[in-house]
Order: C-alpha cells, then structure tokens, then sequence
C-alpha cells in the first residue's frame, strides 16, 4: 500500500514539475516582443544579395566543356556531304532522260534528299557557350537589383519604426551607410565588396532585432557576421586578419547563451553550434579557401538550426 502511495505522489510530481515548465515556456513565448514584417524583410532580402553573389562566382569559375569530335570522324563525315553534294549534281545532269522515261511520277516517289546543316566547329560550340554563361551572369546581376531595390523600400518604411523605438541616430546612419555601401558596389559589379558590404548590414541589422524583447536574432546575426567575415578574409588570404576577427566570436556567445530559451533537449544544438564555429576557426591553419567555406556553410546551417527550435 505504502509503495502505491509513493508511486502515486512520485507521478504527481512529474506531471506538477511538468505542468510548471509548460507554463514558464507559455509565459516567455508571450513576452517575446513580434519582430516588424518590413525588418525581416530587409533582413532575408540581404541574405539572398549574399546568396546571389556567390552564385555568380561560382557560375564565373566554371570551365567551359564543348564535347569535340573525333578528327577522324569529322574527316568522314566532310566526304560523306561531298559525296552527297556530287550525287545530287549528277541526278540533276539527268533528269531530263529520267522524266522522258518515267513521266513526272517518280520526282514524286523519291523526293530530293535535303541537305543536313553543317555542324559547328568546336570554337563555334565553345563561343555560343560563353555568351549563354555572360548572358546567365548579366541576368543575376539585373536581379541583384532589384532585390537591393526591395532592401530601400522594407527599409524605408522601417526606418520609422526603428526610431519611435528609440534606436540611435548614429546606428540608423551607419546602417544607411552600409546599405548605400552596397548598392553602390552591386551597381559596380564589385563581387568581393558586395559581400562585405552585406556582411556590415547583417551586423548593423542585429542592433534593431535587439529592440524586440525576448529575440536572439541579434546575436544570431552577429555569429553569422564573424562566420563571413572569417570567409572573405580567407578568399583574399589574409589568414592572420581572419583569425584575429574570430576572436571576437566568444562574446557574441556568451550572450546568446545568456539570453536563449530553449528546451533541455535542444541544448545540443547550441553546443554543435559551438563546435562548428572552433571547427571553422581551426581549418584556417590549413589555408585551403574551399576548407574554410565548407566550415562556414556547417556554422550557418547550425545556425539555422538554432533558430527553428528556439522559443
């Protein structure tokens, strides 16, 4: 009897314990203050500038392969068009003799063989696909602008938003900066400086998410910030700079630990978010830029993540 009792208090407990958590869950999902559509916006609308860009130099980087016929075989079939060619020649010479004989009917029955377009040369093939790839990258760049057209008017309407909320002239004024900054090097076609550029206005836009209460997306962007930036350092091998900036990554951390909610079975994800980012900082002593992207890719991911499980 007495262990029936002591079961029963014991699951008691349990739901009681359980019930406490739902609840303080409920309570902070509550007070997270709603981020502003126009900021997340401008936001994703920077992401995919950044997503673009490096699509371009991706594209810029690709041999282009044309498939050459064998020599030999080019050979046979430049005599099989001369001979075609010389048949038809001689089928004209007679026809006369032939319609004589035959009438007209058999011009009908067996109708002149057309002759098959010559196929390009391997230089040909090779011109024809370097336009479509300059024509495919001039087309991403027209939609890079507009897109950054979509940044102005999400920030634009904003911006207002931002202010009654209290944020620092100075900040609002280097973000601007940031984001003329990049029109200016799109306009350009500055692929290196598009990205550092965007990378700037995903630092600055942290500041605004920290006016939400309850959010983590400013720190998140900050984490993502070091993560490109240790990226562009390593495309132009400045491996030292890159590991200098990455240094600043512990504090970023340390408040975005201090400050998320999520439940005791997601922690891991924190703590593989953690690993990424020292697996990233670690593969800048092999100075291998291909490395050093795939780590970045693994931080971001991680980072998303994060975002999807945290309350």
């Amino acid at each position: 009897m007495k262990r029936k009792v002591l079961i029963l208090c014991l699951i008691i407990l349990f739901l009681l314990s359980s019930c406490t958590k739902k609840e303080e869950s409920t309570e902070m999902k509550e007070n997270k203050e709603k981020i502003p559509e126009e900021l997340t916006q401008v936001q994703e609308n920077v992401g995919k500038v950044i997503e673009e860009i490096e699509k371009i130099m991706k594209e810029e980087e690709k041999p282009i392969f044309v498939e050459e016929k064998d020599k030999k075989e080019e050979e046979d079939s430049e005599k099989e068009q001369d001979s075609q060619q010389q048949g038809q020649g001689s089928d004209s010479s007679s026809g006369g003799q032939s319609e004589g004989q035959s009438g007209g009917s058999q011009g009908s029955e067996n109708p002149q063989s057309v002759i098959p377009p010559e196929e390009k040369t391997y230089e040909e093939k090779k011109e024809e696909e370097k336009i479509k790839k300059y024509e495919k990258i001039e087309k991403n760049w027209m939609d890079l602008s507009k897109t950054i057209e979509k940044i102005h008017t999400n920030w634009g309407k904003y911006k207002v938003k931002a202010m009654e909320k209290g944020i620092n002239t100075d900040t609002i004024s280097q973000t601007e900066n940031h984001l003329n900054n990049l029109t200016i090097a799109v306009g350009k076609k500055e692929k290196i400086n598009s990205l550092k550029q965007s990378d700037k206005l995903i630092f600055s836009l942290g500041n605004y998410f920290d006016l939400y209460k309850g959010n983590i997306e400013g720190d998140l962007n900050r984490i993502t910030y070091i993560a490109r930036e240790i990226y562009l350092y390593a495309l132009e091998e400045d491996f030292e700079k890159a590991k200098q900036v990455s240094k600043e990554y512990e504090s970023y951390f340390s408040m975005l630990r201090q400050k998320i909610n999520i439940e005791k079975k997601d922690e891991k994800h924190l703590y593989t978010l953690e690993i990424s980012i020292k697996d990233l900082i670690n593969s800048l002593n092999y100075k291998d830029i291909n490395l050093v992207k795939i780590k970045r890719d693994v931080v971001l991911d991680n980072i998303e993540k994060i975002k999807e499980v945290a309350n």
